[in-house]
């Protein structure tokens, strides 16, 4: 079990950590009625504003074409996307930002070595092909340009900051589109029949896109339409499907999202009816997504006035977009919804969207919130890994049967245990036993680890159960385990951070100009190594640079100038003290404490993380 020197610790740090826990954003994906936006324009958000009884719309998707993003080389325009964006936020409302690629300017055009004609209901496009490396690097520029577009972002307290127009906090969902297709969908096979097509090369297109847009906007949902697609390529017999594209792209996009320390995606369907999409089909990808990330849904057409040249006879038969929200919620999970504005404004509809958007609200909240500290350790094979954990019950209900669990990923790598702890961190209770949790109230729990063999540092959302409860979602730094396990003795960096003045928040200036610092000290309960000290933003990509420096024990003066890292060596059951200083970069940061966050690293010389903590980020100050 622990050391007395790090339950000491402890015993201060878990009151911090379990603060920004039950404060923490949960993930499991965006949640209720949005108005459907028209392309180029939120006039369909503004004008359902201004109609009677359309309280249960909680945002507007907005559709921005490439071409009316960045008209000419060098030139952008987000004005309309801007002005959208301070729409919603006056009324408390949220945005879903669809960029669709399919219509690219013109000068991407001229300059694509490869393009592709495309056939839509639209119209006829000329796009560049998704590997087409000028298309690409134009794409790349303008999310740069987007996510880090300066607007105004009225703060809790009234004042107006500049914030990135990444980090706003009414930016809520952003698409993750593909360069020309926008979407994994080639129903005619304009794409997959182009002469220049290969699998690899689209692979590799697809998760340079995706990648691009979820890099530049990491703290907001995002997502990509997909839809069952397939090539001539890479098939072993005819009837396998296990090599059909799109479980190819499947599995590649499971492998590099949605795991605990990565970005989170989720998928998206268009054609919403009363029973579509039909999950032996069109939502055949869409339904094995189901447990492992979000799904999103839009409206095919409205049901209270459909479009006849996409409808086929039946499939809306029931009048009410409340039996296409029914059919996918029941069937994929889905609690976010676009609809047409005919349905928002039909006065009939009002009272049972008003219902469902309620419910959903409630199917989105978390029943279990989650902390754990040490927040990483790093063993020998054999010796047990333990860590402190609290949950949380936010339900208004009390819970029966509460308890950490090993998740699959450490299925047979590992061996588990766990005891509850009184607020002092004292066992009681009986090893290895579940309890009942009251409404409101937290319990605590002494965990243990013990690697059966070694494995390289991976973050490990540990399961938290109680009966007919969500397990926690994961907020790394907050309830997830950085473990790994070493086939020979080495450090083991037990790390704690303290902030001047709010408890587990480092600040800086509203204005984003100024400077902050935290501390941290560590004690080594493993075996004497050398070791790397560095601090950064994470998944977060904030807007400040960290240096950091080794500090004397008794006084706190740091022992050479800040810097990138400090290079050090810990001695077995030594206590190393250090400082880390936030400086920003001219933008406020919203209070977003499960994805914002400041992380101090401990690594070996080998690059691998032996130790780490962190505190939530904020440059406002004072706490929403």
């Amino acid at each position: 079990m622990i050391s007395k020197i790090a339950r000491t610790l402890f015993i201060f740090g878990m009151s911090l950590v379990c603060t920004i826990g039950a404060s923490a954003r949960d993930i499991p994906g965006p949640h209720g009625i949005y108005v459907l936006g028209q392309k180029n324009s939120g006039s369909h958000y503004e004008n359902a504003l201004n109609t009677s009884g359309v309280d249960f719309v909680i945002g507007s998707s907005y559709l921005a074409s490439w071409a009316a993003l960045h008209p000419a080389p060098g030139v952008f325009d987000f004005s309309a996307v801007i002005t959208q964006l301070h729409a919603v936020e006056a009324n408390g409302d949220k945005l879903t930002l669809e960029i669709l690629l399919f219509d690219p300017p013109q000068h991407v055009i001229d300059a694509a070595d490869e393009t592709v004609t495309v056939v839509k209901g639209i119209g006829t496009f000329i796009a560049p092909a998704p590997w087409d490396a000028s298309a690409q690097a134009s794409y790349v520029q303008m999310l740069d340009e987007l996510a880090n577009t300066p607007v105004l972002w009225t703060a809790p307290d009234g004042r107006e900051l500049t914030v990135r127009l990444a980090d706003h906090p009414s930016l809520e969902t952003v698409t993750a589109t593909i360069v020309g297709i926008s979407s994994i969908r080639d129903p005619k096979g304009e794409f997959t029949g182009s002469p220049t097509y290969t699998r690899e090369k689209f692979l590799d297109a697809v998760d340079v896109s995706v990648r691009a847009s979820r890099e530049r906007f990491p703290t907001k949902f995002g997502f990509l339409l997909f839809a069952p697609m397939n090539d001539a390529q890479g098939k072993a017999t005819a009837d396998d499907t296990s090599d059909d594209l799109d479980e190819v792209l499947f599995q590649q996009l499971m492998s590099d999202y949605n795991n605990p320390g990565q970005l989170h995606l989720g998928f998206f369907g268009d054609n919403l009816a009363d029973a579509r999409p039909n999950p032996d089909l069109l939502g055949a990808i869409l339904l094995r997504a189901r447990d492992r990330t979000y799904t999103l849904f839009q409206a095919l057409t409205a049901w209270s006035k459909p479009a006849d040249s996409i409808i086929e006879p039946g499939i809306i038969d029931s009048g009410t977009p409340l039996t296409g929200i029914d059919f996918a919620l029941t069937e994929y999970g889905a609690t976010y919804f676009e609809i047409y504005f005919a349905d928002v404004t039909t006065a009939s509809l009002h009272e049972d969207l008003r219902a469902k958007a309620d419910e959903l609200a409630t199917l989105a909240a978390p029943d279990l919130v989650a902390a754990v500290l040490p927040q990483a350790r790093a063993v020998q094979t054999g010796q047990t890994a333990s860590v402190f954990a609290t949950i949380i019950n936010v339900t208004g209900h009390d819970l029966a049967n509460c308890a950490p669990a090993l998740p699959a990923s450490l299925a047979g790598l590992a061996d588990f245990s766990f005891q509850t702890v009184d607020a002092a961190n004292q066992l009681v209770g009986t090893a290895n036993t579940a309890i009942g949790v009251l409404a409101g109230k937290a319990q605590g729990y002494v965990i243990g680890v013990t690697p059966l063999s070694p494995f390289a540092p991976q973050h490990i959302l540990l399961d938290f159960i109680c009966d007919n409860a969500k397990i926690a979602a994961a907020n790394v730094g907050v309830n997830t385990l950085l473990l790994g396990a070493k086939s020979t003795p080495g450090a083991d960096m037990l790390a704690i951070a303290a902030t001047p003045s709010n408890p587990g928040v480092a600040e800086i200036d509203a204005d984003g100009a100024g400077a902050g610092f935290f501390t941290i000290a560590a004690a080594n309960i493993g075996a004497a190594e050398d070791i790397v000290f560095t601090a950064d933003t994470g998944l977060a990509n904030a807007p400040v640079i960290m240096n950091v420096c080794q500090t004397d024990p008794a006084t706190s003066v740091c022992l050479a100038p800040p810097a990138a890292e400090v290079q050090t060596h810990a001695q077995a059951s030594e206590v190393l003290t250090f400082g880390v200083f936030i400086s920003g970069q001219g933008f406020a940061i919203p209070f977003d404490p499960g994805q914002v966050r400041a992380h101090a690293r401990f690594s070996d010389s080998a690059g691998q993380q032996i130790g780490s903590t962190s505190v939530a980020l904020q440059s406002i100050t004072s706490t929403p």
